[in-house]
């Protein structure tokens, strides 16, 4: 056999060796589902045995996912909620009893051809979307089982407390694995249903499958706030590899303030609602010149107009033995480019001259005006500030004050708009009191 010959034998081999591994990735790449327009096709809406028909999740395929258990208290209020979010992704509406505990739907998702036989696809990617929180002490989950593999955006920290958990609900006898993986979202409150909040999701992956089992539901921490509980939470499953390379715009933040509540210190400020990529870490030190991170903040708890506001509460029993506690932001870009704000210094009513000292702030709520009165242990200057609820300076006032009994207003406030502000009282340089403020 001459060279040339065995050269083009060889060439040969290696370009239909080429095509076959070509054609074989080709046909293991994910499948890409839409889910849309779900069908009761049996049992009883919101209940265990309803199953929901959605077709065509792709070419000659219907996805049929069906109540096989409820646990906790869980109600199914809207089987596919396309008000927000992304119409092409599964987003189903289940309510808790509004209780401390965990409650949740457990689903059967099955792959059937257009004749009911099963069908087996060689991917696919079960993505859960902005797995967050209420801010307050709800905190929304989702488990699988029989995944293959899951992955979560390395882009930056995930915020998802990831487990592996016993099947302790294998009610048919049919669940593909002995255990389930969970992803328990954090307390923080994501704005909107975005697939840019990587830190509240994750990829869930399954390998030549004709269906598996998935958990939408939530816990609620008994972490010490009162009020109400919220019940129903908004999940978003996406039926497709999320990837991508984001355009990174610089984090551009402002009003940063601190405002004292009680014993906490509350942070407040504000960012370009657009800066979506990078997160905020609060740092925190009790000199100028040395900082340690406290918190990492990757969202906005709310959003006004094109600015995301944030907050952070310290509480921290060390707070009590220093008399000025020093605060920074470190602002870190998608790309791991970092900045820092200036120092916030926050000074404390810590000592002799002040512990004593009661503020009394009044009419609370309040309309067209404010009255502070105060004794005071020594002459000086007083600083009155009056901040909105996300920590900008709407009013200020500096006052010469004596020793004894001190009265003074702040007028003119019938134009404000309504809502929470806090007033805060400085003497000499030292922080009184902080007062929340109601105005109507």
């Amino acid at each position: 056999m001459d060279n040339k010959f065995l050269r083009s034998f060889i060439y040969y081999v290696l370009a239909i060796a080429f095509l076959a591994f070509t054609l074989v990735a080709k046909s293991q790449s994910p499948v890409a589902l839409q889910f849309s327009n779900p069908q009761l096709v049996s049992g009883t809406d919101g209940q265990v045995g309803a199953t929901y028909k959605f077709p065509d999740v792709t070419t000659g395929t219907d996805a049929y996912i069906t109540i096989e258990y409820i646990a906790g208290g869980a109600v199914l209020k809207d089987i596919d909620n396309t008000s927000t979010g992304y119409y092409s992704a599964w987003q189903p509406t289940v309510g808790g009893p509004g209780t401390y505990g965990s409650s949740y739907i457990k689903w059967d998702i099955k792959f059937k051809d257009k004749s009911g036989n099963p069908k087996q696809l060689p991917e696919v990617d079960a993505t859960g979307i902005d797995i967050d929180g209420d801010a307050v002490r709800v905190r929304e989950f989702t488990m699988v089982n029989g995944q293959s593999s899951y992955n979560v955006p390395t882009q930056i920290p995930t915020a998802l407390t990831i487990t592996t958990e016993a099947d302790t609900d294998n009610v048919k006898g049919t669940d593909a694995s002995t255990t389930n993986l969970k992803a328990l979202g954090p307390v923080t409150n994501r704005v909107g249903i975005d697939t840019l909040s990587q830190d509240v999701r994750i990829d869930y992956v399954f390998q030549n499958t004709t269906g598996f089992k998935f958990y939408t539901g939530s816990e609620v921490d008994n972490n010490g706030n009162t009020g109400p509980i919220a019940t129903d939470r908004y999940h978003s499953i996406y039926f497709q590899k999320i990837t991508g390379n984001f355009n990174v715009l610089p984090i551009v933040y402002q009003n940063f303030n601190a405002i004292i509540n009680n014993n906490a210190i509350n942070l407040a400020w504000q960012s370009d609602a657009d800066s979506k990529n990078g997160h905020f870490e609060i740092q925190k030190g009790f000199s100028s010149n040395s900082f340690n991170t406290i918190a990492v903040m990757m969202g906005a708890l709310t959003q006004s107009g094109n600015m995301s506001e944030y907050n952070y509460a310290d509480n921290s029993s060390d707070n009590a033995s220093h008399n000025i506690i020093y605060y920074r932001l470190k602002i870190v870009e998608a790309n791991g480019n970092y900045s820092y704000s200036p120092v916030l210094a926050v000074k404390l009513h810590n000592d002799a001259v002040v512990s004593n000292t009661v503020v009394k702030i009044f009419p609370n709520p309040y309309m067209e005006k404010l009255n502070i009165s105060f004794n005071s242990k020594e002459n000086g200057t007083a600083l009155i500030t009056l901040c909105n609820a996300s920590g900008s300076v709407v009013k200020e006032l500096h006052q010469q004050i004596a020793t004894g009994n001190n009265n003074f207003a702040i007028n003119n406030l019938l134009q404000q708009s309504a809502g929470i502000y806090f007033l805060n009282v400085s003497i000499n340089g030292r922080m009184m009191e902080s007062h929340k403020l109601m105005k109507m």
